[in-house]
């Protein structure tokens, strides 16, 4: 594609093609979109995140279910409480999902790499690695998806216009840029890890990232330290009003 770029640049932006996109560009993109608002939300209303992220004080683990808090949402006719002071609503909006979700997900990369690390904190265990794998799945489909639709637009366009001109070189052009639309509609198609390729699974982790035992244990000691030190600082006035009353 970068060979393509250099030598119809100018036909390819006509026809609003992007050529000569490097590993790294995509790799941005592909980041960006993970990170993105409208993916974000777009996930948490499909995958049904709403209620543990907004109307949950917990996770059953007998259960294997979240714990529902009724004053905010009823599970038994799906609707939301009215909350707000001023402005009154009950579904969370957008940006209080979008809020949410950049809460939940954290995506880092490595710059040396390119390597992609997703993590996602829950107070469920099961659900953190289940959503942690149907954030790639998702986001996968997501970009499968818009680079097949882009391609099969282009190839229309790339076809009509061929068939139009009678000259050599511009069918030569054409047909170069055809054959690579055609390469990028059959990856999309046939692949299933279209943008990202998981190379080690999600995992259900064994112990709460937080809080963790060793601070526990600061906290407690630094807890009964000073519950000590105002413990002894307090004044002892019991035997002097004793022996002001005799």
């Amino acid at each position: 594609l970068a060979g393509l770029a250099a030598q119809f640049g100018g036909v390819a932006s006509l026809a609003g093609i992007r050529l000569g996109a490097s590993g790294t560009d995509r790799a941005t993109v592909t980041l960006e979109t993970l990170r993105g608002r409208r993916f974000l939300i777009d996930f948490a209303r499909r995958r049904d995140l709403l209620v543990p992220l907004f109307a949950s004080s917990g996770w059953d683990a007998e259960r294997g279910e979240w714990i529902v808090d009724t004053t905010k949402y009823d599970p038994k006719t799906g609707e939301w409480a009215e909350r707000g002071r001023f402005f009154k609503r009950r579904a969370p909006t957008d940006d209080e999902i979008f809020q949410a979700m950049t809460k939940l997900v954290k995506v880092d990369q490595e710059r040396r790499t390119g390597l992609m690390r997703v993590v996602v904190d829950s107070q469920s265990p099961t659900q953190a690695a289940e959503w942690a794998s149907l954030l790639v799945q998702d986001l996968n489909e997501y970009l499968r998806v818009r680079d097949s639709e882009e391609a099969s637009r282009t190839l229309a366009y790339l076809e009509r216009e061929a068939s139009k001109t009678s000259v050599r070189e511009m069918q030569d052009i054409f047909f170069r840029l055809i054959e690579e639309q055609t390469k990028t509609l059959m990856l999309a198609r046939v692949s299933d890890e279209y943008a990202l390729r998981v190379i080690d699974p999600p995992i259900v982790p064994d112990r709460p990232k937080w809080p963790s035992p060793i601070v526990l244990v600061l906290l407690g000691g630094l807890g009964g330290a000073c519950l000590a030190l105002i413990v002894v600082l307090i004044p002892r006035r019991g035997p002097r009003n004793a022996a002001a009353q005799t």
